[in-house]
């Protein structure tokens, strides 16, 4: 369960932000439909960003009720699903990337 305060490890690149994969921030503010604000700072203290993010765009690293950093074991479950949700959204998704490519080279041909 996340939770206010908690330590998260960014799992995907923000391409319209500073902030990449691998950035830690800290949940700021629990939203429904399972999305946090997640705070991401430097090594001063200063904010770079806020986000509003998804659960599945983050991992939890610490955590506030337990103030313990999370298990290798844990991080590298979550990793793996994370792996596999990108694996399995690629699959569903390529065919209507082909279909784009086809009907935008029928119209090229039709010009």
């Amino acid at each position: 369960m996340i939770e206010l305060l908690d330590v998260v490890e960014l799992l995907v690149d923000l391409p319209h932000n500073s902030i990449s994969k691998g950035y830690h921030g800290t949940i700021v503010e629990c939203y429904p439909d399972n999305l946090y604000e997640v705070e991401f700072s430097d090594s001063d203290g200063e904010t770079l960003d806020l986000l509003t993010l998804s659960a599945n765009q983050f991992m939890v690293v610490w955590r506030v009720a337990t103030h313990q950093w999370v298990s290798d074991e844990e991080q590298a479950i979550v990793q793996q699903t994370y792996q596999e949700r990108n694996k399995l959204v690629q699959k569903t998704s390529a065919p209507a990337r082909s279909k784009a490519r086809v009907r935008s080279r029928h119209n090229l041909a039709r010009k």
